[in-house]
């Protein structure tokens, strides 16, 4: 019926928009122990869920490894 080839057209459409827009995002985390110790950051006041514990870790860029994400990030968030 007419109704139910225009209805499927609004599900297609939607499913669509939702698939097409979804970023992927690579991310790299890293757990670093010292003996009985753990090195953990907690995040800043003006981040999403700030206050939380979390391990090192961010965003992956562009043509850049997991390995040198977690270089890159341990540099930028502890200086180390």
């Amino acid at each position: 019926t007419k109704h139910s080839i225009e209805s499927s057209i609004v599900c297609l459409k939607e499913v669509i928009a939702r698939l097409s827009f979804k970023p992927v995002i690579d991310v790299a985390g890293a757990l670093i122990i010292d003996g009985s110790r753990f090195l953990l950051a907690r995040r800043n006041s003006e981040s999403d869920m700030s206050g939380f514990w979390e391990f090192p870790g961010g965003k992956i860029e562009r043509n850049e490894s997991a390995k040198s994400a977690i270089s890159r990030e341990l540099m930028e968030e502890f200086g180390v």
